[in-house]
Parts: C-alpha cells; structure tokens; sequence
C-alpha cells in the first residue's frame, strides 16, 4: 500500500532500465521509448503505473486487470482530456518508483501520499484526489468494552509495519509520549491486508491502518473485525491524503500539466466524489 518508504536512492542507480523492464508487467502494446511521441492526431500516451496489491486502491482482477479507485480516477482524467491517452503499467509497489526514476514511467497511481523524502526526488499533482484518515481495526472479543483511541489498546498486541511507515511513526510516537498506555507493537514486513490478516486470525488484538482499507476488508471476508477511525487529536497530522505522483524530467513535467487540468475538471464537476462513493460508500476526496 501507499505507507511503505521507497527504497535508498543508491538503489535507483544500480537499478537499469533493462533490468527494471524485466521486474515490472507492462499492460499494453507501446512502449516507452516510442510512447513518448505525439501521434499524427497530436495525442500524446503517458506512461502510468500502479500496483498489483493494494486494494481498495490498485490491484489485479481474475481476468489480469487493473482495478481499483485510483485507478478508475486516473482513467475518469483521461476521458476528459482528447489530448493525452493512457498506457497502463502494473509492478509492484517499489518498482514503481524505481520506474520512475529510470524515465519508463511518467505518473505513479497507487495511494501514495508526500513525505519529506519524496517531495525532494517528485512532483505531485496540485491536488490531492483522496483524504481519508487512520483507523483501528480490533476483534471485540479482545476488548472488554468500545474501542475509540488509542488509549484504548494500552497492553494490547498490536501487528504494524517494520518499514518506517506514517502510521508506524505514529504508534511509535503515541507509545513513547504515553508510556502508561503504550500497547505492545509487533512489527512485521506487512501489506495493509496483511496487518488486517493477524487480526482475524488471532495473531494481534489490533492494528491501525487507513479507513476505506479496513472497511473494505471488513466487508469482502466477512469478518467481525470492528473499524473505527481515529480522534483527530490522535491522527498525528497525518492525514491520509493521496496524490498523483510525477518524475522531474520534461516528459513527467507536460504529464503533470495534463493530470492537473484533469483533475480539477472532475473534482468540480463532481465525478471524483462519484468515484469515491461508488468504491467506499463515502466521499473520501475532500481536501
């Protein structure tokens, strides 16, 4: 999911193009190189990617298609944009940068959110185009009463990521600064569905991770697992919020003047909102 920290930039330069063209799955018949050009009708095909494994948000179906919200925002930009056409490619979470990085890639659609890291190697679209904010997921048969902070899982073992995450940082910083209603973290090398995973089978009592993932999965196994989103005075400022993510080269540079042009049209005439309900029930895209 859009958490995980993007590798050490020393990596990005070891990495080739031929050696990441053989790591990723591109959807699609162009490439890259030829892609680049505007066609005779003054088209021009953007290079975009996202991932195979973080839904709500990106994945593949049955079929070896791409589905999910950003998805269907990055394709609701692209019908109302004559000028650009879409070429659609799908790796896994790192390489997606890595991509970018090499120039294969123009735009990254997979939840990703800006860090301080980041914001020194990317562009990003103007606009964020989801906000949600994080959530406990808990078995209430672990709890003794309603679960609404975390104060609540003080002494609780609760599953998060190993990676530097947001919400790491912030279960990290809350035990820290309330060492008497610290719960007990068990890092690991987790998807978001993974942290979610140790819940319903028993391996944690809890875990914290965005909203709409955790409803979803709710909703899709069946499972008695309880969401509620944090306070606001525990979110850490973290507000969830997705962008469009864009390299500095020139290419990446015009893909990013579309993608805003877009953007803007479909949050003001409503379709982003549309999209939003559609996947989660609610509208997510308020900034």
């Amino acid at each position: 999911m859009a958490t995980r920290r993007i590798a050490a930039a020393g990596l990005a330069v070891l990495v080739s193009l031929g050696l990441l063209a053989g790591c990723s799955n591109t959807d699609g018949g162009a490439s890259s190189a030829s892609s680049s050009e505007k066609s005779d009708s003054g088209v021009t095909t953007i290079e975009i990617a996202s991932g195979v494994a973080s839904k709500p948000y990106t994945w593949k179906n049955d079929k070896g298609e791409l589905e999910g919200y950003d998805i269907d925002v990055a394709k609701a930009i692209d019908e109302k944009l004559p000028e650009i056409k879409l070429h659609w490619n799908s790796t896994d979470f790192q390489s997606l940068f890595l991509g970018v990085d090499a120039g294969q890639y123009q735009v990254v659609a997979n939840d990703v959110f800006k860090n301080a890291e980041r914001e020194q190697k990317y562009q990003f679209s103007d606009q964020s185009y989801l906000n949600v904010t994080y959530a406990i997921a808990y078995n209430p048969e672990r709890f003794d009463g309603k679960v609404s902070s975390l104060k609540d899982l003080a002494g609780k073992t609760v599953s998060t990521f190993s990676d530097g995450s947001a919400v790491q940082n912030l279960l990290e910083a809350f035990n820290k600064d309330n060492p008497d209603e610290a719960s007990n973290l068990v890092h690991g090398d987790y998807s978001a569905g993974d942290l979610l995973l140790t819940v319903e089978n028993g391996q944690a009592d809890a875990t914290v991770v965005n909203g709409p993932t955790a409803q979803v999965y709710a909703k899709e196994h069946g499972t008695d697992l309880k969401v509620v989103d944090l306070p606001a005075d525990e979110q850490g400022g973290q507000g969830n919020k997705a962008y469009f993510l864009f390299g500095k080269d020139e290419k990446s540079t015009e893909a990013k003047k579309a993608f805003d042009k877009g953007l803007k049209e479909i949050i003001d005439d409503g379709t982003l909102s549309k999209i939003s309900i559609e996947h989660f029930g609610v509208d997510y895209t308020k900034n």
